[in-house]
């Protein structure tokens, strides 16, 4: 499937440009959508490994499966897509949020396990590199299970930016240390180990208080239900069933496996799962 602009009639300015573009060598069309399999740019090169893409501002093509799909208008209006075989470097991440919201075209409403091709122009949205304006997109094949890449917390928080976008698992039993957002946005925060206030066990003002406060916040993972309403109503267990008085949790307990793709907005990076409540 394919989605295109509608077309318009061309003025003599604009056929002496594709006249011009015809004449060009092969590479200055670099930025055509082609079809499944031709040359595209890998994720991770979009990706790059800095804080900020190489390619910011600029039209690309690129493949990928869809991991988690968000495409909700209370969700995050779009897509996670991944390369399906990585460049096994820790310091770019392989997968990219692609803004995209389902009913905008109809016709490429994608659905985790899909192979996809996207051409549109890669954005720094509030710190966070996206597709943001996609051109034409093709499902090119369907059925194919997203592979989630096991890493720890401690090395997910040393260099959360190499993990932007991708699928990940984090197999080691996480503590919910945090709920003062859960019902109102959602949001739990975990960390690998139970965490204390820091004036609780050392003076405050004192150099030990500033390093722990330190220390937890670089050990922070925040778990989102993936939506954007304030209130969600039903509240989302972090099991991810309905939260209701047989199916509670308490700061202290523990969460295992814990599966999503990392994105970051307001300032953390986030956990978004994609619930089907």
């Amino acid at each position: 499937m394919r989605f295109f602009h509608k077309k318009k009639a061309l003025s003599i300015g604009a056929a002496m440009l594709i006249l011009l573009a015809l004449l060009l060598p092969l590479g200055a069309a670099a930025d055509e959508h082609g079809a499944c399999g031709d040359p595209f740019m890998p994720i991770y090169d979009i990706q790059g490994d800095g804080s900020s893409s190489p390619v910011d501002g600029e039209v690309v093509v690129t493949e990928g499966v869809v991991t988690v799909d968000l495409q909700k208008n209370s969700q995050l209006s779009g897509f996670f897509i991944q390369d399906r075989k990585g460049d096994r470097d820790r310091d770019t991440s392989d997968g990219l949020f692609v803004y995209h919201r389902d009913y905008w075209t109809p016709e490429f409403d994608v659905s985790v396990g899909d192979l996809v091709r996207v051409k549109g122009t890669i954005d720094e949205q509030y710190g966070n590199t996206q597709m943001e304006y996609l051109e034409e997109g093709t499902i090119c094949d369907t059925g194919i299970p997203p592979r989630a890449t096991n890493v720890s917390a401690e090395r997910f928080t040393a260099n959360a930016e190499a993990y932007e976008g991708m699928y990940v698992t984090f197999p080691q039993a996480l503590v919910i240390s945090e709920y003062f957002n859960f019902e109102r946005f959602g949001e739990l925060v975990l960390t690998t180990d139970r965490q204390f206030q820091p004036t609780a066990v050392f003076e405050p003002g004192s150099v030990d208080a500033a390093n722990l406060a330190a220390a937890n916040l670089l050990s922070r993972i925040t778990l989102d239900d993936g939506r954007t309403s304030s209130n969600p109503d039903p509240a989302i267990h972090p099991n991810g069933l309905e939260f209701n008085l047989t199916n509670l949790f308490r700061g202290g307990d523990t969460v295992a496996d814990v599966t999503g793709v990392i994105n970051y907005s307001f300032g953390l990076y986030r956990v978004p799962v994609s619930y089907t409540h």
